[in-house]
């Protein structure tokens, strides 16, 4: 652990974590570190966050994502559902993963969010579908 630790210059009052899940695994701690102290407080006013609708594993993310921030979809690169007409991620089935939906990613020219925006997300290398934001 010192090597890791000299090796990242990790001061002496932090913490070393290994954790295990991969991209799965960050889906909530995006949220719980970025949409400030709300995110955990019942009935408190949610921050906002916007995401990007690139297939299944960022519908994944945006499912986790509302359980701590009020989420609007920003764009998609579905050629199946026209921006206007996505469910709030509350009420859709994120598990769907239609073939051939997700063929490229959105141009970021036309992405819709806001300036009070918590974050932004993107799922960058969407596995499922075989598009990558490079």
């Amino acid at each position: 652990m010192q090597q890791v630790r000299s090796a990242l210059d990790v001061p002496a009052g932090y913490q070393v974590l290994f954790m295990h899940g991969g991209a799965h695994g960050q889906f909530a701690a995006v949220p719980l570190n970025l949409a400030g102290a709300n995110a955990m407080v019942p009935d408190a006013p949610r921050a906002r966050s916007t995401s990007i609708d690139t297939g299944f594993w960022a519908r994944r993310a945006a499912a986790e994502h509302s359980k701590y921030v009020s989420v609007a979809w920003g764009g998609s690169s579905s050629d199946a559902e026209p921006i206007g007409q996505m469910a709030c991620p509350q009420q859709r089935d994120f598990r769907e993963a239609r073939v051939g939906t997700h063929t490229s990613l959105p141009d970021p020219a036309v992405w819709k969010y806001g300036a009070d925006d918590a974050f932004i997300h993107i799922c960058a290398n969407e596995t499922i579908h075989g598009i990558e934001f490079v």
